[in-house]
């Protein structure tokens, strides 16, 4: 019987383990679409969208109640075997018993005693199956937690940064790739160029062209799958991560701000920065002429991912965070895509008085205003550079259709 019982467990475990990865993966889909609604409310409300997005929760809903519902019958069938068993072998040891007394071979002592004994012997065999239930859930959370640990890290095994600073942030990308995990082609192909400090250079071509890849590559936010990317003749990839993103600014298009007050998003990468410091960011910005006026200060909440904003304070607020600490190269990625001519022009105003002379900017943008403050053009198409070299000869080879 004992056999019996524990053969019926093993042989639930493998249905028991298929549905709790089912369990875990459909709650996981319920909770990500309850974020996504959450967070694009105002989405779903502009197309109308409330009542299928309701419908898709219930729907994952539904399909988590049932595989959980699974779940819990299978344990139980497996608890009821196992009460079933013992119970068999107590009856069938109690008619057994009671024959053997008749005919004088065991006493009512002993038939008492063996019942116990073998009570005694299943319980634990009775719980084996109560005990494989929570080992295969513990097994698939284990799993996914190993997933998420045995991610590559950020530095390469073995690397080690060989000097502590970013000295003047000279950029050399030969035959530059980067591809995304599981894409069929790479993003960046063959990317050769040579930045250095202090150039304005303006990037731009087509939508997923691979503009912002090239920036995030630059900045350290994705490593290269191909070619080398030196800075100051050093391998991009020696340097600490931390080291080379406070050098280097990234300020994406989508740019996260945070649910706090003005002082809150602006400290994000300067936990140490002063007052003063914070002021002379929001005037360097020009985030001051929509900051200044409200009596709150630095302490005006913004609401969460800066709701209780409008998409031009926003990129003004964004721009005065990536200027409070001092950085060697500044990486705009449509910064005034969200903004109306005359705000625009304010923007590139303050932006221009803000630079270092020895300061690198390199924005990627569909907006002509921009190109005033540059004197480089970097034309990408499908990864591939197209062309390079000062703006106003690559805005000729445009204006004359020469192939570009």
């Amino acid at each position: 019987m004992m056999g019996i019982m524990a053969s019926a467990g093993f042989f639930l475990q493998r249905s028991m383990a298929r549905l709790s990865r089912d369990a875990q993966a459909d709650s996981s889909l319920q909770s990500a679409a309850l974020v996504e609604a959450i967070g694009g409310i105002e989405t779903l409300k502009a197309c109308r969208a409330e009542g299928r997005m309701l419908e898709r929760w219930r729907r994952y809903a539904r399909m988590s109640a049932a595989t959980q519902e699974k779940l819990r019958r299978l344990s139980s069938k497996s608890v009821t075997l196992a009460a079933l068993c013992q119970q068999v072998t107590s009856i069938a040891l109690v008619i057994g018993g009671f024959y053997m007394f008749a005919a004088g071979d065991i006493s009512m002592g002993a038939i008492i005693a063996i019942v116990m004994l073998a009570g005694r012997s299943l319980a634990p065999v009775g719980q084996l199956a109560f005990v494989i239930v929570r080992a295969r859930q513990a097994m698939t959370t284990l799993d996914s937690l190993q997933t998420l640990i045995d991610q590559p890290d950020e530095r390469l095994d073995g690397a080690r940064g060989i000097i502590p600073k970013i000295r003047k942030g000279a950029i050399v990308a030969q035959g530059l790739e980067f591809a995304y995990p599981g894409a069929s082609q790479p993003s960046l192909r063959g990317i050769n160029l040579r930045v250095e400090p202090g150039e304005r250079i303006g990037l731009i071509g087509r939508v997923a062209s691979g503009k912002s890849t090239l920036g995030r590559v630059i900045c350290g936010l994705y490593p290269p799958t191909g070619g080398l990317l030196t800075i100051d003749e050093i391998d991009s990839r020696q340097y600490h991560p931390h080291e080379l993103r406070s050098a280097f600014r990234y300020v994406g298009q989508d740019a996260e701000l945070f649910s706090g007050s003005v002082r809150e998003n602006l400290l994000l990468g300067a936990r140490e920065a002063s007052e003063e410091k914070l002021l002379e960011a929001l005037e360097r910005s020009g985030a001051s002429r929509f900051f200044g006026r409200d009596a709150a200060g630095f302490d005006l909440h913004i609401g969460e991912r800066g709701s209780r904003l409008s998409g031009g304070q926003r990129s003004f607020l964004v721009m005065a965070r990536a200027l409070v600490e001092p950085a060697k190269l500044l990486f705009l990625d449509e910064p005034t895509g969200a903004m109306d001519n005359q705000t625009e022009n304010l923007f590139i105003d303050h932006l221009e008085k803000a630079l270092e002379p020895d300061q690198t900017l390199i924005v990627s943008t569909h907006r002509h205003a921009l190109l005033r403050i540059v004197d480089r053009l970097i034309v990408i198409d499908q990864g591939v550079v197209l062309a390079d070299g000062p703006r106003d000869e690559i805005i000729g080879q445009l204006q004359r259709g020469t192939g570009l």
